[in-house]
């Protein structure tokens, strides 16, 4: 059997569109075919597990407000990504040799390294 994909997307976050078959591509003997060769991303899907819930446009919505494709691999596609992918340099950590200080005023507390207040934890 010959795999028919239901769901051709090209791109991904703002700029991504769900392509239609006939229109924006032919399939064809040897697979897919495009009038213009595509500037971006092309990703094919077959087999949506919920379709009632995941409904074509659902599925360009998401596809919309997901920002990286390892992003939509790993939620709506539930493709593992290796450890080893990861982008993490460890050479590139620096160890602060400042004790952390949590001070309070005006009934707030905030958080300091050394002179410069933390704002916002990124892991």
């Amino acid at each position: 059997m010959r795999f028919r994909p239901e769901y051709v997307f090209a791109g991904i976050h703002k700029a991504a569109r769900l392509l239609v078959e006939n229109v924006d591509y032919k399939l064809t003997a040897d697979g897919v075919g495009f009038s213009s060769a595509p500037d971006t991303v092309i990703d094919f899907y077959a087999e949506c597990a919920w379709p009632e819930r995941f409904t074509r446009e659902e599925m360009e919505n998401r596809r919309k407000e997901t920002r990286i494709i390892n992003e939509w691999d790993s939620q709506y596609q539930l493709h593992i990504k290796p450890v080893s992918d990861v982008r993490l340099d460890p050479d590139r950590i620096r160890e602060y040799n400042i004790r952390l200080q949590l001070r309070y005023a005006n009934r707030t507390a905030s958080l300091w390294l050394g002179y410069v207040q933390i704002v916002g934890p990124v892991a």
